[in-house]
């Protein structure tokens, strides 16, 4: 829990009984609150507080309480897709192939609470699913959950967003869609479990208007650690996808590109 208190340029900390009242406005379900207090400082001196603001940090262990339907992306892949897009709280996000909805979960958690996450599921089963998860989340006034099965045709109905990511076995034929419902300087990412998938995408998406990005595939090698010695685990998260960002111009007219693929692969 994060607690930031407006004090005139200066940060003080709560008070014990401050923590009491506070720790009343924290039930669980609720990710910020805004309210008025009028606190002292520690010589009794009164503060100047107007508002303070409660961000509840999102818990990680959530994951094992999902059920899984179809194949989930992994937190190792989701953090990256954050970690190199830059995410942050109020951002918008498109996440087209929501399936068992993890990943609009892991970035609803973060573009909260100012945010809004678009799940775009073309099955019933799976958006319903989805939408299940995400309450399970405590997300649902942040990720929206829809049912819709010609996203290819008709795209997406939402605009000027941060943030498209792409988990179906034909994203490249809704990368032009990505790219109107893009900001200039906003980012696609591509969830493509196959080499030959990543040389298509691209190809697709510099004619599109993109700018190439890098392609990477995370890897996780846990470590034994013991007294007697130390080294790489047997087992570990291997290949799950390659992950292809690509980037909206800032600015600029639309010129098509001819295809130039660089090395499909990159591991990190």
């Amino acid at each position: 829990m994060a607690v930031t208190y407006a004090t005139g340029g200066k940060h003080t900390e709560p008070t014990g009984a401050q923590k009491g009242a506070i720790a009343n406005f924290v039930n669980g379900t609720m990710r910020s609150k805004t309210f008025s207090l009028k606190p002292k400082s520690r010589l009794g001196k009164a503060l100047d507080i107007r508002q303070t603001t409660i961000a509840i940090m999102f818990d990680p262990h959530i994951w094992k309480k999902l059920r899984r339907g179809p194949q989930v992306i992994l937190l190792k892949d989701a953090a990256m897709i954050s970690a190199l897009t830059g995410l942050q709280s109020g951002d918008r996000v498109i996440d087209c192939g929501a399936g068992s909805g993890f990943l609009s979960c892991y970035l609803g958690s973060i573009v909260a609470p100012a945010g809004k996450v678009y799940a775009y599921e073309k099955r019933e089963e799976f958006q319903q699913l989805s939408a299940k998860n995400v309450e399970k989340a405590r997300l649902s006034d942040v990720v929206d959950v829809k049912l819709k099965d010609n996203v290819l045709e008709s795209g997406f109905e939402e605009k000027d967003v941060d943030l498209v990511t792409l988990d179906m076995g034909d994203s490249h034929l809704a990368l032009p869609h990505a790219f109107a419902a893009l900001k200039g300087g906003g980012f696609c990412v591509g969830y493509l479990p196959h080499a030959e998938q990543v040389q298509t995408f691209v190809k697709a998406a510099l004619v599109a208007g993109f700018e190439q990005g890098e392609t990477i595939e995370v890897i996780v090698r846990p470590m034994l650690v013991r007294e007697r010695g130390f080294r790489p685990e047997n087992s570990g998260l291997l290949h799950t996808a390659y992950l292809t960002f690509l980037r909206k111009p800032r600015s600029g007219p639309h010129t098509p590109k001819q295809p130039h693929v660089q090395d499909a692969t990159k591991t990190t």
